[in-house]
């Protein structure tokens, strides 16, 4: 019979350059779960992207003309979307 448990781990404020798997284990020593050979460990995207640094404030990003032109065109009378 397979067996599914699942845990969410009390992680502090990820920052970039983070390691991130030492971190998760350290998680889990303090929270007494044990990880083991063929467990599967899930990540979030936004929690991996955090570490790596690739977290953007959109509300610092200029766009540019062009990108304001294919805006302002829109999915409906271009291409894709």
């Amino acid at each position: 019979m397979t067996k599914l448990e699942v845990y969410g781990l009390k992680m502090p404020e990820i920052e970039p350059g983070v390691d991130l798997a030492k971190l998760i284990v350290k998680a889990a020593n303090s929270d007494n779960i044990e990880i083991a050979d063929g467990d599967v460990i899930v990540v979030t995207s936004k929690v991996y992207l955090k570490s790596k640094g690739l977290i953007f404030d959109l509300s610092k990003i200029k766009p540019s003309r062009t990108a304001k032109i294919l805006y302002s065109i829109g999915p409906e009378r271009g291409e894709g979307g």
